[in-house]
């Protein structure tokens, strides 16, 4: 399973999204919602925690 969270206050923005071991649903909604805010979020996926930024693209995260 996987959430996603606003990177700026920690904000629950969506979960129980299929993680990364299922499908790519929840990388696909990280990328659909950082690119419609603007700004990153963060991805507590299967596979690891991600920095999704606005352009689609994606780094390893490290929580603030």
């Amino acid at each position: 399973m996987a959430a996603i969270y606003d990177y700026e206050n920690g904000n629950e923005i969506c979960n129980g999204l299929q993680g990364s071991d299922a499908c790519d649903e929840a990388i696909d909604a990280a990328r659909g919602i950082a690119c419609d805010r603007g700004e990153d979020v963060y991805l507590c996926d299967d596979d690891g925690e991600w920095v999704v930024h606005p352009d689609g693209s994606r780094e390893a995260g490290d929580w603030k």
